[in-house]
């Protein structure tokens, strides 16, 4: 019995099995296509492109796409929906000319419909400029099944790639030395143009040739003849296309006109940024380096990444890595993986021209501050680690000590309180060193002005040299890749570009404060590129940079001149340096933040002075006053006494004690008298003081 159940069971999982298997079959997947894919169209002309779909032979009831052209190239003159499959419009087929699209929507009535090539809409284009067009599909195209549910069955999208040309030449044969293919984009703006015939015998009874230069792909020149030249050349043309029209007579009649293009790009890409994450300083040695920027006409090729080192880590990294030396293609978001140093990233965008914009940003790796180390400790800058027990000892001696700094600050205070009520900038000591650091910066102004005249004069020398040494002048380097600043523990480097391949290159360096003058060589490659990099660290100090070109003995002008200031490092932890700069900024905001603090101390122990001497006072007074009615209540019970005396001595019972007591107490009421006065007086002049 349990078998014949374990049967029954597997027979219906066989039959789900084959069930799905062949529903899976039957969902074929559908194809939209245009037709004709592939063409080649002279500008001026029209062509027609039909767009189908393959129903994977099945039934579907409705279509959804956008069909993208480029509009610099081509124009929809109308787009015909005649013998389109599609009965109900759900929206009209719509189009821009300026954006480059194409939109349909529409369905077919129930049961559907089951075609291999159905077509949906007939469109015509208009030929514009040259080049290559491709249409498409948009990635969010629909193709519905008939099954109640809206299946969506498309699968796969077939666009057309089409070849705009110029109209076949019917005159002379033109061709351009300087600007051989019309569909390529040049940064030269010169244009030469030459033209005849492939036979020697159409040279025969030619009057004349009528040609002209615009913007217009069919214009047909005049019927004035230019004369019988066989070559004309244009100068400084704007950016942009050019045609070149041309018509040759002959036996007095004029034949067809032959049209070349030209494209000039002489402006290079626009000026943009280059963004690092996460930053340009940073412990990750994993970062992205991001750029993006257009070109108005040829539009962007491509881009181009150099990595300079200038650090010696960074230097010994790139030596041992197959990392880029030189400048090589990239494309944005581009990740590097590096170790820690200081690197210079140059990344170039090039249009199709040739042409290129250069930016250029500083990438500096440095060892993580702090870093807690799993079982062992915190530790810094990956020079030391410290255990847990060595860091809360550390603490509590550190707080023990900036209890101590604090007691001390409270005494330091209030010796110091009379010279910063008087001003820091009284005191005789400080006048002096004010004057005598005034004095020096004097004389170092005048140094500095004497070696920048000398060095100068020597250039300027030089130059007068070099135009009376040669008459026709060599063009200096052109100087591409130049750090700003650089310390005297990072590597001195310099790049750019010779109007002459496989040329001498000479590098002048000199110290504006020395007057020294360094001479380095380079030698430029097959395209003119140059590159040169210090083998040790310069000096700290302020230099200028000029270059020549050297071609066997003859030397170009110098350069223009670059300043270069090598800060000098003066301590390092790592890869992590301060300058002298550095260390007196840290050091005066420390003293700033110290002064800070003690001026709040300052501040807080002469309020609470005051305060404890006001009531100190206020205490003083209510002593005084309490002490005042004591006196008075004395005064009172002596002058009592007394009254009693000469009552006594009225009534016959004085004797020599009483008058002993009588001169003592007249002697005790003329002291308190006296006390009490000065008392009062004393209270009032501390009140009239306070």
């Amino acid at each position: 019995m349990e078998k014949k159940f374990l049967s029954l069971i597997f027979i219906i999982g066989l039959f789900f099995v084959s069930a799905l298997s062949v529903k899976a079959e039957s969902l074929k997947e559908a194809t939209l296509f245009l037709s004709p894919s592939t063409g080649t169209f002279p500008i001026g002309s029209t062509f027609t492109v039909s767009v189908y779909v393959d129903s994977g032979d099945q039934y579907i009831n409705a279509v959804k796409t956008k069909i993208l052209f480029p509009a610099d190239k081509l124009q929809i003159i109308s787009p015909s929906a005649g013998q389109s499959i599609l009965q109900v419009w759900l929206k009209q087929p719509s189009y821009s000319n300026i954006a480059g699209w194409l939109e349909l929507e529409g369905g077919v009535p129930a049961p559907g419909i089951n075609a291999s090539a159905g077509v949906l809409l007939t469109i015509t284009f208009r030929v514009k400029d040259t080049g290559s067009a491709i249409i498409k599909f948009s990635d969010d195209s629909k193709v519905l099944l008939a099954d109640g549910l809206g299946t969506d069955v498309l699968g796969t999208t077939k666009g057309g790639v089409y070849n705009l040309v110029l109209p076949p030449p019917n005159g002379p044969i033109v061709t351009s030395n300087t600007h051989p293919n019309s569909s390529q984009w040049y940064n030269n703006n010169n244009v030469s143009f030459e033209w005849g015939f492939e036979n020697d015998a159409d040279y025969r009874n030619i009057e004349g040739y009528s040609y002209v230069l615009d913007d217009n792909p069919l214009t047909t020149p005049d019927d004035i003849s230019e004369g019988k030249e066989t070559q004309v050349s244009y100068s400084n043309l704007a950016d942009g296309i050019w045609y070149f029209h041309i018509k040759a007579k002959r036996s007095g009649f004029w034949g067809g006109v032959t049209h070349y293009g030209v494209k000039i790009d002489t402006t290079p890409p626009a000026q943009f940024p280059i963004k690092i994450s996460p930053s340009e300083r940073t412990s990750q040695k994993d970062v992205v380096i991001h750029f993006l920027t257009t070109d108005a006409l040829s539009k962007i090729d491509h881009y181009e990444m150099k990595l300079v080192p200038i650090s010696s880590e960074a230097r010994a990294f790139l030596r041992n890595e197959s990392a880029p030396i030189l400048f090589m293609e990239v494309q944005s978001p581009y990740l590097l993986s590096l170790e820690r140093g200081s690197y210079d990233i140059y990344v170039r965008a090039y249009d199709r021209a040739g042409n290129f914009s250069e930016a250029k940003k500083r990438l500096v790796i440095v060892a993580p501050l702090f870093q807690i180390v799993e079982g062992e400790g915190l530790r810094i800058s990956e020079i030391v680690t410290i255990p847990w027990v060595g860091l809360w000892l550390i603490i509590v001696c550190l707080g023990a000590l900036i209890g101590f700094f604090v007691y001390k600050a409270r005494k330091w205070s209030k010796q110091k309180e009379k010279l910063l009520a008087d001003g820091i900038a009284n005191d005789p000591v400080i006048k002096q060193r004010l004057e005598e650091l005034k004095k020096k910066q004097q004389e170092y102004a005048k140094t500095l002005a004497i070696l920048l005249l000398v060095g100068l004069t020597f250039l300027a020398g030089q130059k007068v040299s070099l135009a009376q040494s040669s008459g026709t002048m060599v063009a200096p380097p052109l100087i591409t890749e130049f750090p700003d600043n650089i310390t005297n523990k990072e590597l001195f480097y310099i790049g750019g570009k010779t109007n002459i391949p496989n040329a001498g290159v000479i590098i002048y360096l000199q110290n504006t404060e020395t007057g020294e003058i360094l001479a380095f060589n380079a030698m430029s490659d097959n395209f003119g590129n140059w590159f040169y990099s210090h083998p040790r660290f310069l000096t700290s100090g302020r230099y200028i940079v000029w270059t020549q070109t050297q071609i066997n003995n003859e030397l170009s002008p110098p350069s223009a001149q670059l300043k270069l200031n090598v800060e000098p490092v003066a301590l390092k932890f790592g890869i992590s340096q301060l300058s002298y700069e550095a260390i007196y900024l840290i050091i005066s905001l420390i003293l700033f933040i110290g002064l800070l603090v003690l001026i709040g101390y300052l501040i807080y122990y002469t309020a609470q002075g005051r305060k404890k001497h006001q009531i100190l006072m206020q205490e003083i007074k209510e002593a005084e006053q309490a002490l005042t009615y004591g006196f008075l209540l004395l005064k009172h019970d002596i002058e009592k006494q007394l009254e009693a005396i000469d009552r006594l001595k009225l009534s016959g019972e004085a004797s020599s004690e009483l008058d002993e007591r009588r001169q003592k107490l007249l002697a005790d009421l003329n002291w308190i008298q006296q006390n009490i006065g000065k008392e009062i007086k004393d209270i009032e002049i501390r009140e009239e003081k306070h």
